[in-house]
């Protein structure tokens, strides 16, 4: 399956986001539940469907306050999806959920076609990736805990007399076995078939590198691109991580209060 070029017009549509745009409240709540798939039983009732839905009114309610175009706020909204889909289903760290956003916007802010499409302006880039730490990675165990399946292993411990191996059943009838001749021609026609599949892709690994040096031309303005993102979330991670520091010391703060008030309270 070929990659996408851009998320411009993917799950939200332009043209749906054309209309959201305008709407704010219930009524903008209910067009983007009507844009997306959340299974039979998705309602607007559902707790974790109404989260969503709070996540990306806000999204829609910020593209709008920043004067987005209808494609722009498409492709925002498309890039938060796969962000946030991503991070739920392969169980992403804040750090790897963090490079994913950030190949993502690198994607859409620098014109190479086919590799990359110019979307965003720097200005855009760096708003959405301050908005994106202090909205969805501020909150970011929170909707972990919500969307992530639970996983429940069983452990069985079996002893080695207890499994009895059998031949894998039918067995090729001795008439039909190969000559030594036979034999040695098969593995040679195999050795052949082998150096090919290599040969082949050496030459995929070639045209990459090939491509990839193609890529890299306007490596400036990628570079320049990549730094926007990197030191905007150096920023903010390191605000986030003073805060957590903060928090973890109050709590800490907190239980030993409680711990001193039981043993007074036991003496």
């Amino acid at each position: 399956m070929t990659e996408e070029i851009s998320l411009v017009d993917s799950d939200f549509k332009v043209k749906d986001v054309e209309v959201m745009v305008k709407l704010k409240g219930q009524d903008l709540r209910e067009v983007i539940l009507g844009s997306l798939e959340f299974g039979e039983e998705g309602s607007a009732e559902d707790s974790k469907v109404s989260i969503l839905l709070d996540f990306y009114s806000f999204l829609v309610n910020f593209s709008r306050k920043n004067n987005f175009t209808v494609e722009k706020a498409s492709c925002f909204l498309n890039v938060a999806k796969r962000v946030h889909d991503s991070s739920v289903d392969q169980v992403l760290t804040v750090e790897n959920s963090l490079s994913l956003l950030k190949d993502l916007l690198l994607k859409h802010s620098v014109h190479r076609p086919p590799y990359s499409v110019g979307v965003f302006t720097l200005k855009e880039l760096q708003l959405i990736t301050e908005y994106m730490i202090e909205t969805y990675y501020k909150h970011y165990n929170l909707y972990q805990f919500v969307y992530v399946k639970e996983f429940c292993m069983t452990a069985m411990q079996t002893h080695p007399c207890d499994s009895i191996e059998t031949p894998q059943l039918p067995l090729t009838p001795l008439v039909e076995a190969l000559t030594e001749k036979e034999h040695l021609k098969k593995l040679e026609e195999e050795r052949l078939a082998k150096e090919e599949e290599e040969r082949q892709k050496k030459l995929e690994e070639e045209e990459k590198e090939r491509a990839a040096k193609e890529a890299l031309k306007d490596v400036e303005c990628t570079e320049e691109v990549s730094d926007v993102i990197a030191k905007t979330v150096n920023k903010h991670v390191a605000i986030l991580e003073e805060e957590m520091k903060k928090k973890f010391q109050e709590r800490e703060e907190e239980l030993l209060k409680k711990i001193e008030e039981l043993q007074m309270k036991a003496k």
